[in-house]
C-alpha cells in the first residue's frame, strides 16, 4: 500500500481593495492526509481546507472536498466529491479491487482553482474463493500429475508432470471468480493449455500439449495435507532393530533437508556413508514435483539426467506443526521445522 505524507499548499491571493482601500487577501491552505480504512471496494479521504480572508467580499461558486482518479494530479474534470467544512473527510465507494488510486483536496470559487498535495492508494484485492493447495492427475495421451496453488487474487501457479513422457512442465494462469481455469503448460519451447473448473472442492478440466490431449482431476488439499509445502531438516532415522541415528551422527552430511514449494516442486539434500561414515559433502541436491493423492503422497524424482523420472509413494503423518514422518523401506523418518 502506498501513501504519500502530506504537505501543505499554501496559495496567497491579493485581491481589489474594499471600501476603505484595505487590499483584499485571500488564503487558502488545503491539506491532504492519509487514506484510511481502506478495502476492497472502499477507501476514507482526510483533509484540512482553511482559509484566511481578509477585506474580501465571499467568493461566489464556491465548491470543495476532494478529487480523485486513477491518474496523478486529479482535477475536478475527474471524480470530485464535494465535502464542506474545514476538517473534511468522505468515504469513497464502488472502487475497483486492487487498483491505484490518486486523491487530493481541492477548492474553486470566483479566486480560482486551488488543490492540496497529492496522495495515493491501491484498494485491498478481492481474495479468490479458490485459493488453496491443489492437486491430482491426468489421463487420455498421457499419464501423470498435476500440482498447483491459487493466490489471494486468483492467480496460480504449478507443475505438470508427464510419467509416460518423463516431461516436467510448468504450470501458470489465471482462476476467475466463478472458478474457470485458464492456465499454460509451458517447457522450453513447447507450449501447451490446462483448462477446466474448480467447484466445491473439486478439480476437472482437459489439457493439450505437444499434440497429445485428456482430461485431468483432482480436488483442493486439506490443511493438514498443504503442511508438506515447507523447509523441513533432517532430524533422525529409527530402524526396526530400535537404533536411531540423529541428524547429528558423523555418518551424515551437514545440513541435510527437503523442501516443498508452492508449485509442487521439491528438493531433497540427503547423503550419508554408512561403510566408511565419512561422508563427501556437500553432494548433489535432488529435485522432483509432489503431489497429493488419496492418502499418500507421490514424489517424482528427477534422475539419470534433466527428464529421467523416479516414482516414490510415500505415506506421511505430521504429529505436530514441527515434525514429519515417513515410513520408507522399514526405516522411520522424522523431519522438522525447527530442530532447536
Amino acid at each position: 500500500m502506498k501513501k504519500l505524507l502530506y504537505l501543505l499548499l499554501t496559495v496567497l491571493i491579493v485581491g481589489c481593495s474594499d471600501d476603505e482601500g484595505k487590499p483584499c487577501l485571500y488564503n487558502p491552505t488545503l491539506t491532504t492526509s492519509a487514506v484510511t480504512n481502506i478495502t476492497e471496494t472502499s477507501a476514507t479521504l482526510n483533509g484540512v481546507i482553511s482559509i484566511v480572508s481578509q477585506n474580501c467580499d465571499n467568493p461566489t461558486n464556491t465548491e470543495q472536498g476532494f478529487v480523485y482518479a486513477t491518474t496523478i494530479q486529479p482535477t475536478i474534470n475527474n471524480i470530485q466529491v464535494n465535502v464542506n467544512g474545514t476538517d473534511v473527510t468522505t468515504t469513497l465507494e464502488n472502487l475497483e479491487p486492487n487498483t491505484t488510486y490518486y486523491a487530493r483536496t481541492f477548492l474553486t470559487n470566483a479566486f480560482g482553482e486551488f488543490y492540496g498535495n497529492e496522495v495515493s492508494f491501491t484498494s485491498d484485492v478481492t481474495e479468490s474463493l479458490f485459493k488453496g493447495f491443489w492437486s491430482g492427475g491426468f489421463t487420455g495421451d498421457d499419464l501423470g500429475t498435476w500440482t498447483l496453488t491459487v493466490q489471494n487474487n486468483g492467480t496460480m501457479e504449478g507443475s505438470f508432470t508427464s510419467k509416460d513422457f518423463n516431461e516436467i512442465y510448468s504450470l501458470s494462469g489465471f482462476v476467475d471468480e466463478n472458478g474457470m481455469i485458464q492456465a499454460s503448460l509451458t517447457l522450453e519451447n513447447a507450449v501447451g493449455s490446462f483448462e477446466g473448473n474448480l467447484n466445491n472442492g473439486e478439480a476437472s478440466g482437459s489439457y493439450s500439449v505437444n499434440g497429445r490431449n485428456g482430461d485431468f482431476q483432482g480436488r483442493i488439499s486439506t490443511n493438514e495435507e498443504k503442511q508438506l509445502v515447507n523447509y523441513w531438516n533432517y532430524y533422525s532415522a529409527e530402524y526396526t532393530t530400535g537404533e536411531i541415528l540423529y541428524y547429528d551422527n558423523e555418518i551424515y552430511c551437514p545440513g541435510l533437508y527437503m523442501e516443498f514449494r508452492e508449485d509442487g516442486t521439491f528438493t531433497d539434500y540427503f547423503y550419508a556413508d554408512y561403510v566408511n561414515s565419512d561422508p563427501n559433502c556437500p553432494q548433489e541436491e535432488m529435485y522432483g514435483t509432489f503431489s497429493v493423492q488419496e492418502g499418500y503422497y507421490e514424489f517424482l524424482y528427477i534422475l539419470g539426467g534433466s527428464q529421467d523420472l523416479s516414482e516414490t509413494d510415500v505415506y506421511i503423518t505430521f504429529p505436530d506443526e514441527n515434525t514429519m514422518n515417513y515410513n520408507y523401506q522399514d526405516v522411520l523418518w522424522t523431519y522438522k521445522i525447527s530442530i532447536d
